[in-house]
C-alpha cells in the first residue's frame, strides 16, 4: 500500500490510474476551491479525499502558488491517519510549486526530491550555476539588479548591452510558460519593461539571446536509467505565442544525428542537476553553427498537448509513466513502429482559427479541441490562453514534416 498526495489541480485527465492503482493504495488531492467542479469525474473514484483550499490562501497571478502553511496542515493530517508505516509520496507537476513541495518533504521527512534539488529545476539562476564547467553549454547569464535600476537605469542598460549585446533576454528566475519574458532589442524595449514593474514582484535574470531553432527533449528516469526519451523541434519559442504564433512540436526521427546530440546533451544536463525518478522536460537551442545551448529543464512532464502526442505514439501518457516511475512500479509500453506525430497550440489572434476545419493536411488530425466561444477581439497573453489544440499523425515522416513547416 502507498499513500500518494497530488498537490495540483492540473492535468488530472492525463493520468490513467487503472494502470497504476493497486489494492490498498490511498490517493488524496489538494486543489483550488475554484477548480473543484472541474476535477475529472471519472478520476474521483481513485481518491479517498479531495481537499479544496481557498484561492485566497494562494498567491494570485498567471500561475497560482499554494500557501505553504495550508498545504503543510493538510499533508500533516494525512500523515497521522494511521499511515505512518506506509510509503508516502507527494506528486506535484506545477512548476511554480515544485520547490515548495521539496521544502515540505524536507520538513516532514517525506521521501522524494528535496528543496535544494527541486530549486535547481525551478530557479533558472541556480540551474545555470549548477551547470557551469560541466560540459553542458549554457548561454551567458547573470542576476537582474534592482539596485542598479534604481540608481541609474540607462547606465545599467549600457552595461547589459556591453555584456550581452543586442538583443538580450529578461526572464523571471522561477516561473514557467514564458510568463514575463521580454526580448530587449533597444533602449525603448528596456524602458518599457521597467515601466511594467514586473521585476518588483518577480526575481529576474538576464540571459544571452540565442538565435536558432528551439527543441525540447522529454526524459523519464527510473532507478537511474533512461526508460523514455524523445526530442522534438518547436515551431517557435513559447513567448511568441502571445505575438500570434502557433506553437507546435514535431518528433524527430530516431536516426537523426541532431536528435542523438540533443538527447546526449539533455541527459548530461539532467544527470548533472541531480537525477531522481520521474520525468524531465529539457529545452535547448541549436544555432546556425550547429552549437547546442541548454535553455532550461523542468522536473515534470511537459504541458499543453505534448503528453497526448507521446500517448499517440506509445499507448501510454507521459503523466502515467511519470507516476509509475516515481512510485517505483513497472509498466510496459513500446513505441508504435512507423508512426510520427506533432502537436500544436493556436492563439486566439491567429487567422488559422477561421479555417482550421477546412485546413488540408497531408497527415491525419487525430485530436482537435477548439475553445468555445471564441471572441473576435480576444488575444492570447501567454501559452495558457489557447484557442485550439490539435494532434497530427502519419506513417510518412515527409508528410508530417511538411505539415509542421506549413505552420511556420
Amino acid at each position: 500500500m502507498t499513500v500518494v498526495g497530488f498537490i495540483s489541480h492540473k492535468y488530472m485527465d492525463n493520468y490513467d490510474f487503472e494502470k497504476i492503482f493497486e489494492n490498498g493504495d490511498r490517493y488524496f488531492a489538494i486543489i483550488l476551491e475554484s477548480c473543484l467542479d472541474f476535477f475529472p469525474k471519472d478520476k474521483k473514484k481513485f481518491f479517498s479525499k479531495i481537499y479544496a483550499i481557498s484561492d485566497k490562501l494562494c498567491s494570485d497571478g498567471p500561475l497560482v502558488k499554494f500557501g505553504y502553511e495550508e498545504i503543510k496542515r493538510i499533508v500533516t493530517k494525512e500523515m497521522t491517519l494511521n499511515f505512518k508505516e506506509e510509503p508516502f509520496s507527494l506528486i506535484c507537476i506545477d512548476e511554480i510549486n515544485i520547490s515548495l513541495i521539496g521544502r515540505l518533504r524536507d520538513e516532514l521527512g517525506i521521501p522524494g526530491p528535496s528543496e535544494s534539488l527541486t530549486s535547481k529545476f525551478q530557479d533558472k539562476l541556480i540551474m545555470k550555476k549548477a551547470l557551469e564547467n560541466t560540459g553542458v553549454r549554457i548561454p551567458k547569464y547573470e542576476n537582474f539588479s534592482k539596485e542598479k535600476i534604481e540608481n541609474a537605469a540607462l547606465d545599467y542598460y549600457c552595461y547589459l548591452t556591453n555584456v550581452f549585446g543586442l538583443p538580450f533576454v529578461l526572464k523571471p528566475r522561477a516561473y514557467a510558460g514564458s510568463f514575463g519574458v521580454f526580448i530587449v532589442n533597444n533602449v525603448d524595449d528596456f524602458m518599457g519593461f521597467l515601466s511594467k514593474q514586473i521585476y518588483c514582484t518577480l526575481e529576474y535574470e538576464v540571459e544571452e539571446f540565442i538565435d536558432g531553432n528551439l527543441y525540447h527533449t522529454d526524459i523519464v528516469l527510473k532507478d537511474g536509467k533512461v526508460i523514455f526519451i524523445e526530442t522534438c523541434q518547436y515551431t517557435y519559442p513559447n513567448h511568441l505565442f502571445a505575438k500570434g504564433k502557433i506553437i507546435a512540436s514535431l518528433v524527430l526521427q530516431e536516426n537523426e544525428d541532431l536528435k542523438k546530440k540533443l538527447d546526449a546533451h539533455a541527459i548530461l544536463a539532467v544527470e548533472t542537476l541531480g537525477k531522481v525518478n520521474g520525468t524531465y522536460h529539457v529545452e535547448q537551442f541549436v544555432n546556425a553553427n550547429g552549437n547546442i545551448f541548454f535553455l532550461e529543464a523542468a522536473v515534470r512532464p511537459a504541458g499543453i498537448s505534448i503528453a497526448y502526442m507521446y500517448e499517440e505514439m506509445y499507448g501510454i501518457n507521459l503523466f502515467t509513466l511519470d507516476l509509475a516511475s516515481k512510485l517505483g512500479r513497472d509498466i510496459s509500453f513500446h513505441r508504435i513502429p512507423n508512426l510520427y506525430c506533432l502537436q500544436a497550440s493556436v492563439p486566439y489572434q491567429h487567422p488559422f482559427l477561421e479555417k482550421i476545419n477546412k485546413q488540408s493536411f497531408k497527415s491525419k488530425i487525430s485530436r482537435l479541441w477548439i475553445s468555445n466561444p471564441i471572441k473576435s477581439d480576444q488575444k492570447s497573453s501567454s501559452i495558457v490562453d489557447i484557442a485550439a489544440k490539435f494532434l497530427l499523425s502519419s506513417d510518412q515522416y515527409a508528410d508530417i514534416n511538411f505539415d509542421f513547416h506549413s505552420l511556420l
